[in-house]
């Protein structure tokens, strides 16, 4: 019996580090060629349609950093420099160090290749399927598509921001950590977060300052202090330094990882349910997960402030949908549950609740957010399904011409580009302003062309 019992763990095992390699290596989605391009294509159309507002949740980041790196070397060490700079724009002394350490520290290479965009889309790995000429010219065609929408709606530049945000704070905070060290100040709290991201101050801190002497590092007007890592002569002492900022940037700047979401998520079917959903597993994992597992005091009042900065999210996201930012049956219940499901600290647990709402037409007590409120039934499926429901439901109507308001902002979010609240709220606002009938049985055939042309 105790044979059997060890003989099933190690089956399980194995079959759990070959799950791991694959999924590694990419090759954990075995399924057809033709399904493969279906689904990417499927991804690609739905992030060249949705992407727009992703820049809104990019700004609440700002409260996880402060949640991860505390809110002074956030606030002084980080954003203030990058606002005094331009974002490294002004021809300053400065600006110019922390661009040449972005490049040293490899970050901020988010507009490569679209690279943030493909961790959206769960594209990971560069595996075409070869189809044919012509779906792979579809295929090319969408996902220049998907792309060119992270770049037109900044999100690729607003998550090289977050990163030379934490990446300043961080380096600075190295060299700060370093001193205390050496004068006998530094608290354990301090000593230990250098530890987490790689640091042994026991045998770096005296030649950290020295390297940070040498290369003509200075404290900035802001109080803090500029590495010049990128002119380190040590060769090793540059490498520790410039991993631990990486790790630092990769602990704070939350994105979908391989292991951090469940291994199915990477078949076909599975990345289009699973689009959008892998923020809230890594954000569960490296922000709530080591608040349990260490409680501070520091992290519960962090906590707070990130799920006060994703409170914000919500009514951005109503007015970009052409709604009022509050309306009248608004909780401040439900708003602090919104402001949970952004910050994505709950992890999915918050969209499977949604999800169980969606699927049992129950309506639990302040348990919607803006982007379920109205969802249909594919929808809980993923934003794939959503996009397919959205697709047949505007295409029927426009056949029969039974107009609604409701399809005509199906259509609309159907259309590239159109999720940036710079276009959707006065497409909206005009959808509105063409009194189209709210419920299909009140829709008479072709009222559309009423609307549209002023007919009779």
């Amino acid at each position: 019996k105790e044979l059997k019992k060890l003989e099933k763990e190690y089956a399980n095992a194995r079959k759990f580090m070959e799950d791991t390699y694959d999924v590694y290596m990419g090759h954990y989605d075995t399924s057809s060629p033709e399904m493969r391009a279906f689904s990417k294509i499927s991804r690609d159309l739905v992030a060249a349609a949705k992407l727009g507002k992703v820049a809104i949740y990019q700004m609440a980041e700002l409260a996880t950093a402060i949640m991860k790196q505390g809110i002074l070397p956030v606030m002084a060490e980080g954003l203030r420099p990058k606002l005094l700079s331009l974002n490294h724009m002004l021809k300053t002394a400065e600006a110019e160090d922390m661009r040449k350490n972005a490049a040293d520290f490899l970050i901020g290479l988010n507009g490569v290749q679209g690279a943030l965009v493909s961790r959206v889309t769960e594209d990971r790995f560069m595996n075409y399927a070869p189809v044919g000429r012509i779906t792979n010219h579809v295929m090319g065609g969408v996902e220049s598509l998907a792309n060119m929408s992270g770049n037109i709606f900044f999100i690729n530049q607003m998550a090289n921001i977050n990163e030379g945000i934490v990446a300043n704070a961080f380096q600075s905070e190295v060299i700060r950590a370093s001193h205390e060290f050496v004068e006998g100040t530094i608290s354990p709290a301090l000593k230990q977060k250098m530890a987490r991201y790689g640091i042994n101050l026991n045998k770096e801190a005296e030649n950290f300052i020295k390297q940070f002497k040498n290369s003509g590092g200075y404290k900035t007007s802001t109080g803090g202090y500029q590495t010049k890592a990128y002119a380190w002569s040590d060769a090793e002492a540059a490498h520790n330094l410039r991993m631990s900022v990486r790790r630092a940037v990769k602990d704070t700047i939350v994105n979908k990882n391989i292991f951090t979401s469940p291994y199915w998520s990477n078949n076909s079917v599975g990345k289009m349910i699973f689009m959008f959903r892998g923020w809230a597993y890594d954000a569960f994992v490296h922000y709530t997960l080591p608040m349990l597992q260490r409680p501070q005091a520091s992290y519960f009042l962090n906590f707070a402030t990130v799920v006060g900065f994703n409170m914000l999210i919500p009514p951005l996201a109503r007015l970009a949908n052409g709604k009022e930012a509050y309306t009248d049956d608004s909780t401040w219940m439900n708003e602090v549950y919104q402001g949970l499901d952004y910050s994505g600290l709950l992890g999915p647990y918050t969209q499977m609740i949604e999800g169980l709402n969606t699927f049992t037409g129950l309506s639990l007590p302040g348990m919607r957010t803006e982007r379920t409120d109205q969802r249909a039934l594919l929808g809980a499926l993923g934003p794939v399904f959503g996009y397919a429901n959205d697709a047949f439901a505007f295409g029927h109507a426009a056949a029969t011409g039974r107009m609604t308001e409701g399809n005509a902002k199906r259509g609309l979010r159907l259309a590239p580009f159109n999720s940036s609240p710079l276009i959707s709220a006065p497409a909206a606002a005009w959808i509105n302003s063409m009194n189209l009938p709210r419920q299909t049985n009140q829709a008479a055939p072709w009222s559309i062309r009423q609307a549209l042309l002023g007919e009779e």
